[in-house]
């Protein structure tokens, strides 16, 4: 019997059963109509997958087991502009690198993996414990494309090739990037009976032979030298070293594993994407050169320009308004409609019970009217046309607490002649008890700003500026004031209509 230790997941585990508010308590029962999806990568299978990274994602920036790596987050994401317009690092390359190919401790842990070992612990969906286990153990291959789409037999199918190994894979891809010839750094994630390429693929622009060699470079174990005296075996007697089996720590298969999952140092895959980035092929990302030599690196300061580039021929041009746009659409990768829903949803992390207080249950009431009218979809319109007066393609929001203000926003935003609110809505609906109805009636009174924090009380509250209205406010509040500090601004929604003041 082999025993795999796993302490930040024993620690998370425990902290989630003794906690109801735990951030993983919300999954142990389904929600929403997500089922497993048969055929093309379908759209609740595209759920399970979003919803099994926004889990994690939570539990990145909420368990003190992974604080250091939050903060390495921050920094990374400040650093390159994640996601960000004319930025070539996208969210979908950064989110999966951070939560499933950043580890911590002896054991090798990440987000991911402890999301998945205790969401299996506390019964939660077979489905999304599957997808969580198959994303933490994803990582990045650079492969060949053999055929796609009709040459396959299917339109979002492409046959993928490792210029490495020789394996292949038929993958189901989310949107038809791949061309036939051309070589591709993506994230392949494998499922019983099926591969799936949910992220937007970086085409590579250099050729098939030169990775190979930069591969046998990087991959190769030089024979030790014996240097004599004690312990060495005589001159001409030397035993041919034995080739490693293929499951050994050691094996060429192992050692592809782990320069690809996490490379020579955790930089190294994200330093390629920043600085290898020449523009795009068929609407991706397109990368030139190869991580070990600077001077075939597009962005790199030691980048040979003398040297021939028949790359050139390969990219996009740059009036081509379709490549453009393409580029612009994927450049968040998630629908943000999407993120808002599964936003919405974690705002309640406990199963049903009979004796859900009353808040509890007006939060499931506002969720099911959420996803009812689709007022998740108008938000995300709201968002996008804020965007568009603004000058930016896509809205970036790295922390989980800017889709959760979205949330609140659907909840009790949407103010307009011909609009309601959930909240609003579910008051005219009739369906409230007493209870429910009351507390309804003081969220009416919810409203968004701006607090700049003029004093932190610990475990009391926080004195804080209203910086929309321009006064001081008095609002109690436990947990975040250990983590506040003065000076610091919040975005949030205040319950403005009952004394003490709260935040929703």
């Amino acid at each position: 019997m082999v025993i795999v230790h796993q302490p930040l997941a024993a620690a998370e585990l425990k902290r989630a059963r003794q906690d109801p508010r735990h951030v993983l308590r919300w999954a142990v029962k389904p929600q929403g109509n997500a089922t497993q999806g048969e055929g093309e990568l379908s759209g609740a299978q595209f759920e399970w997958f979003i919803r099994a990274l926004s889990v994690a994602q939570r539990l990145l920036f909420e368990s003190p087991g992974f604080a250091p790596l939050a903060r390495r987050a921050d920094e990374l994401n400040e650093e390159y502009d994640c996601g960000d317009d004319g930025s070539p690092v996208l969210d979908s390359f950064f989110l999966p690198h951070v939560l499933a190919d950043r580890t911590q401790g002896f054991a090798s842990e990440s987000p991911l993996s402890v999301c998945a070992f205790v969401l299996r612990h506390l019964g939660a969906p077979t489905e999304l414990v599957s997808h969580a286990e198959a994303l933490s153990e994803s990582r990045l291959h650079v492969v060949w494309c053999e055929a796609a789409g009709d040459l396959v037999g299917e339109p979002r199918t492409a046959r993928l090739r490792c210029p490495v190994t020789g394996r292949q894979w038929q993958v189901e891809v989310a949107d038809p990037w791949f061309r036939v010839g051309l070589g591709y750094l993506v994230r392949i994630i494998e499922l019983p009976g099926r591969d799936v390429v949910l992220t937007t693929p970086y085409a590579l622009l250099t050729s098939e032979a030169e990775w190979r060699e930069y591969f046998a470079r990087q991959l190769s174990v030089p024979e030790q030298e014996s240097a004599g005296g004690k312990g060495a075996a005589p001159k001409g007697k030397r035993k041919k070293p034995k080739r490693a089996p293929a499951g050994a720590a050691n094996s060429p298969a192992q050692r592809l594993y782990r320069h690809m999952k996490r490379g020579p140092w955790p930089d190294h895959w994200i330093d390629f994407v920043n600085e290898a980035f020449a523009g795009s092929v068929n609407g991706c990302p397109a990368l030139g050169g190869v991580p070990d030599l600077p001077e075939t690196i597009p962005g790199d300061p030691e980048f040979d320009e003398r040297q021939e580039q028949r790359w050139l021929e390969l990219l996009d041009d740059d009036d081509d308004d379709d490549a453009g746009d393409a580029m612009g659409a994927r450049a968040a990768d998630i629908p943000l409609a999407l993120r808002i829903r599964l936003a919405c949803a974690v705002t309640v992390r406990e199963p049903p019970a009979p004796d859900d207080p009353p808040l509890v249950r007006l939060r499931r009431l506002l969720i099911e009217q959420v996803f009812a009218d689709k007022l998740h979809e108008e938000v995300a319109e709201d968002c996008e046309r804020v965007c568009k007066a603004l000058g930016a393609d896509t809205l970036s929001l790295e922390h989980p607490g800017g889709y959760q203000l979205l949330a609140a926003y659907a909840f009790f935003g949407l103010t307009g002649r011909r609009r309601k609110s959930a909240l609003e809505r579910l008051l005219d609906s009739g369906r409230l008890d007493e209870e429910e109805r009351a507390l309804a009636e003081e969220h009416r009174c919810a409203r968004f700003s701006l607090f700049e924090i003029v004093t932190v009380a610990p475990d009391e509250g926080l004195e804080v500026y209203d910086l929309l209205q321009e006064k001081k406010l008095w609002i109690r509040e436990r947990l975040f004031t250990h983590q506040a500090s003065v000076g610091m601004v919040l975005a949030g929604w205040l319950l403005d209509g009952q004394e003490p003041l709260t935040f929703e």
